[in-house]
């Protein structure tokens, strides 16, 4: 009796000590996951607050430029438009249709002149660093983020040119901005505002092959490194951007790749500093950070993601179109719910010519099925750059 009842104390420890010990990894694991939501909070409470400054700074700009213009011409994925500090010179340069266009407010024709042949010899002369440092908008977004933002990703932009060196090569580029300026014709118009201005507008003889060849380094580094065709890239560069290393949208978007730093930005800094920041419009000007983002993003699209659809055709089509609307909308085609695992089901029954042909005929979004049809295109463009 006395041992039935030695065995029942000793079992009666055991589980007592079992129970307290549960309660306590219970207690661990409740304070990990509190812990860890109010992490996720604050994260999102910080993009939030992003997006805000954001919007706030454009519509701000955009007010800025219509009160001294009469219109809203600002910076998009395919244009680089650049105000003087008083904002009485503008310069654009628009990436797609390969050409500079200058307007000044008009005073008389000689001064004119001279100060066309002179913003005309910036332009091809701007570095990166200059042209951040020009970039009210930017600056505006980058300074008031870092005031609520705790460790923001600020970059150093490059000393390369802009758009100069495509031009002018290694020759002297004030020499080759009076060449174009003597060949280039000057017109007269107003603004909406009535006000007189003299525009300046100069075709540039530069093909797309050249403007992909001043990213190359980038994209033959980052392309191996994250196991990606460097001609996907490329393409992906001259669909989102023409090759605009300023491009900048309201979206926000920056850079050649269009990098969003609420979405693209913030999934790849998860795997460059180990959280989700926020990189900055410094950071993502910059050519080479901008195409390392890009490609991890896209290698997290193809290879974590949707890692199970099985066949990588299928798997590329898939990601080219997520990059452009966001995986979801591609992923509703193939499973109500947009659900990964339950979409991917349903693509590996399908051959990657099927897959293809159901995004191209039944994507609601019409600009996601024009993307991969475009990006499919370039793609060969850019085989063996």
């Amino acid at each position: 009796m006395r041992s039935i009842i030695r065995r029942y104390n000793v079992l009666l420890i055991l589980a007592l000590f079992f129970m307290c010990s549960f309660n306590l990894y219970a207690d661990d694991y409740r304070s990990e996951m509190e812990g860890f939501e109010k992490y996720k909070s604050e994260i999102n409470e910080e993009f939030r607050q992003y997006l805000n400054i954001v919007n706030t700074e454009f519509s701000n700009f955009k007010k800025e430029v219509y009160r001294e213009w009469g219109d809203y011409l600002m910076s998009d994925n395919k244009r680089w438009v650049e105000y003087s500090s008083d904002m009485k010179i503008r310069k654009v340069v628009d990436f797609e249709k390969n050409q500079i266009t200058i307007q000044i407010k008009s005073s008389d024709k000689k001064k004119d002149e001279n100060d066309l042949k002179k913003a005309l010899n910036e332009t091809l002369t701007e570095d990166y660093r200059i042209a951040f440092s020009r970039n009210k908008l930017a600056q505006n977004i980058e300074k008031s983020v870092e005031k609520i933002v705790e460790n923001p990703v600020k970059g150093d932009l490059p000393e390369g040119k802009v758009i100069g060196d495509l031009i002018s090569k290694n020759k002297d580029s004030k020499e080759i901005a009076n060449r174009i300026f003597d060949d280039a014709k000057i017109d007269y118009s107003k603004t909406k505002k009535g006000e007189k201005i003299a525009t300046l507008n100069v075709k540039l003889k530069v093909s797309d092959r050249d403007k992909a060849l001043k990213f190359k380094e980038y994209v033959d580094k980052y392309s191996s490194k994250y196991s990606l065709p460097p001609e996907l890239i490329y393409a992906i560069i001259h669909t989102e951007s023409y090759f605009n290393p300023m491009a900048t949208s309201p979206a926000p978007a920056y850079g050649l790749m269009q990098i969003m730093p609420t979405n693209a930005g913030k999934d790849a800094a998860r795997v460059l500093y180990g959280s989700p920041t926020i990189l900055l419009p410094s950071f993502l000007y910059n050519p080479d950070n901008n195409i390392n983002v890009g490609t991890i993003y896209f290698n997290l699209l193809q290879e974590s993601y949707i890692k199970e659809i099985s066949n990588p055709l299928s798997r590329q089509y898939i990601a080219i179109v997520g990059y452009n609307v966001g995986l979801r909308n591609v992923l509703k085609l193939f499973s109500i719910d947009g659900n990964v695992k339950n979409a991917s089901v349903k693509i590996n029954q399908l051959s990657p010519e099927n897959v293809y042909d159901t995004i191209l005929k039944n994507l609601p979004q019409r600009g996601g099925a024009d993307y991969l049809l475009i990006v499919r295109k370039r793609m060969e463009i850019y085989k063996g750059l």
